[in-house]
């Protein structure tokens, strides 16, 4: 068995999640380069694209994951599952996106939610992020969160109470 050993790589620009970049530099959020977030307090060194990087040049298992994924994950005509899903419970939904996501298009998705599920079903929360937003954007994603099951807990009682 080989043992996989990652040395971090010091990144002269990198920036810690939650780095206020628009405080700092006057950009937006969306402009953050997740290819230098850093991943770890304890590894400052290592960011996501090093990570990635180091990833496909040592994992064996890596590309091949990514493929299978791409080729046979429900990326795409799922509207049927996702009412299917819909008809188990009335439960209020919580959708976090990024709205500069090359991935997964904000926009699109909305819209293809409220329509598949009922815009009252669902509470989005659109942030200044990639498709890297859990790490960049951790706190906000946190706090809404928090702040939704709040809401849906309270929305939860309103209901058995009638």
């Amino acid at each position: 068995m080989r043992t996989l050993t990652a040395q971090p790589t010091e990144v002269p620009n990198a920036r810690p999640a939650d780095f206020d970049m628009a405080a700092s530099e006057g950009q937006p959020d969306s402009q953050v380069d997740c290819d230098q977030t850093i991943m770890s307090k304890r590894r400052p060194g290592v960011t996501i694209a090093n990570a990635v990087g180091w990833q496909v040049q040592n994992h064996d298992g890596f590309v091949k994951s990514y493929i299978s994924t791409m080729r046979y994950g429900p990326f795409s005509e799922q509207c049927e599952t996702w009412r299917r899903i819909s008809q188990w419970s009335s439960m209020l939904r919580c959708v976090i996106l990024g709205d500069s996501d090359p991935v997964i298009i904000s926009d699109e998705f909305t819209d293809d939610v409220k329509s598949i599920l009922g815009p009252a079903q669902v509470n989005f929360l659109i942030c200044g992020a990639g498709h890297d937003l859990p790490m960049t954007k951790s706190r906000e994603v946190l706090r809404h969160l928090v702040e939704f099951e709040d809401v849906r807990s309270k929305s939860d009682v309103d209901r058995s109470a009638t």
